[in-house]
């Protein structure tokens, strides 16, 4: 897989370039398909607007978190209760 590859949106790169810029995610979607990852996280949300939209397009189901949103998933607060070691 490609995984470090741009996923085509790029700003106005998607917009002035569609067809490349399609491809590009095409290929992005498909790579992250490949992984068997049922969830993609990432910083940037042009990423991830980008290759969920694609994923919604195409029908295939996966979720999309910001990196934010992992940090503050879920925290077990009893957890935090416990004395450090």
């Amino acid at each position: 897989g490609h995984l470090e590859n741009c996923c085509g949106f790029g700003g106005t790169f998607s917009v002035k370039m569609p067809a490349i810029s399609e491809q590009m995610v095409t290929e992005k979607m498909n790579d992250v398909i490949d992984t068997g990852a049922e969830i993609l996280i990432s910083a940037d949300m042009g990423c991830l607007m980008n290759i969920g939209g694609k994923f919604n397009r195409d029908g295939k189901k996966i979720k999309i978190m910001h990196s934010a949103e992992v940090l503050n998933h879920e925290v077990d607060e009893a957890r935090m209760d416990q004395p450090q070691i």
